[in-house]
């Protein structure tokens, strides 16, 4: 009876938790998030870029790997997020890889390498000139741990020799990771540039 009257609270207090919950469609949202709500990928438009990318040039390659988290907590609103992590290598010497933090529980989702939910059509910046009039890309943050910069990967799902692939737009923006300690460095390890990336 005691373990039916906690399911019963519990079920409850979840109930009252959720009914209180906006609901806002990613697609809708304008970037700026409200207490009590969740930004929800309501089409989808996460989905396909959910995997493990490869870029290779020689014996230089980039490797992504995406997840996309729904519900993600954040301090006082929720959201669906596409999270990652990467590795690169530069004639054949790797210069990051951080892969290994895919599997780390952050308190806070956003904390990873590779984050974000920002959706964007073929008329936002960076205009898109082979999009067509209803795709959509999305614009991730992506951050340099070593180097303590970030800057922003922008994907777009096309397809090559019949197969899914990623054309990545990955600039930096020199925003420093930690405001305490601003960095040396100018450049972040991975560089600048359009990437096509093949799904593995």
């Amino acid at each position: 009876m005691k373990n039916l009257f906690f399911i019963l609270i519990f079920f409850i207090t979840t109930y009252n938790v959720n009914s209180q919950v906006t609901l806002v469609d990613l697609d809708d949202w304008n970037g700026m998030p409200e207490e009590n709500h969740y930004y929800k990928d309501v089409d989808n438009y996460l989905d396909p870029f959910v995997g493990t990318w490869v870029y290779t040039n020689g014996n230089t390659s980039l490797k992504i790997v995406l997840e996309k988290k729904v519900m993600a907590a954040n301090p006082y609103y929720y959201e669906d997020l596409l999270v990652g992590e990467y590795r690169y290598v530069e004639n054949g010497v790797e210069k990051i890889n951080t892969l290994p933090t895919l599997t780390t529980i952050y308190g806070n989702q956003r904390s990873h390498n590779i984050v974000g939910n920002t959706v964007i059509s073929k008329h936002q910046k960076p205009e898109c000139g082979n999009c067509t009039p209803g795709e959509k890309r999305v614009n991730l943050g992506f951050s340099d741990p070593i180097h303590q910069l970030s800057g922003e990967l922008i994907l777009q799902r096309i397809t090559v020799n019949g197969q899914p692939a990623l054309k990545a737009y990955k600039r930096t923006t020199i925003y420093f990771i930690s405001m305490d300690e601003k960095s040396p460095y100018s450049y972040m390890l991975v560089p600048s540039g359009e990437y096509i990336l093949m799904k593995q």
